[in-house]
């Protein structure tokens, strides 16, 4: 176990955690119930703060893991504030959301298909390398292993991952 001090704080509130683990590197962001627009703006905040911190203390992202599978309900309004807040957050912090993986933990059918469709809203390819649908954490935790095996064969190293622009 570290002993090194998290600076990244979480974010908590009734329907969402997240959290940067310090030891394995990730960000996990676990919803439940009821996504809706006000949740879905604090937790684009939480990681673009979290990604500034993360810059300004040296520490690598090595991936994020966003466990939808106790989600109930996505608000219809939410589609429009995800997409305006991930655009938001890839002008600030382009150069790192495009060098570490993603999974999306989705159990259900109904979570699947509101994932895809907000995928769809964000220009990203259902099929994208970096981005992966999964079921379980273990799934999730696994994809991203081996996309930085992958990574690590295709390029020689392993990308560490910095919030700098550019």
């Amino acid at each position: 176990m570290s002993t090194k001090r998290n600076p990244i704080k979480p974010f908590m509130d009734k329907n969402c955690e997240a959290r940067f683990d310090i030891n394995t590197s990730l960000a996990v962001i676990t919803y439940r119930n009821t996504i809706n627009p006000r949740l879905t703006a604090s937790v684009y905040e939480w990681m673009g703060k979290s990604l500034a911190v993360g810059l300004e203390h040296k520490l690598i992202m090595t991936g994020c893991i966003f466990d939808f599978s106790r989600v109930t309900l996505f608000e219809s309004s939410n589609l429009g504030t995800a997409h305006n807040k991930h655009k938001d957050l890839k002008k600030t912090h382009a150069s790192a959301l495009e060098q570490f993986p993603i999974a999306l933990i989705a159990r259900t059918s109904y979570q699947a298909a509101i994932l895809r469709t907000m995928m769809r809203l964000n220009e990203q390819p259902l099929d994208h390398p970096r981005i992966k649908m999964v079921k379980t954490m273990e799934a999730a935790e696994a994809f991203i292993k081996q996309w930085h095996e992958i990574e690590l064969e295709r390029t020689g190293n392993m990308k560490p991952v910095s919030s700098e622009t550019g």
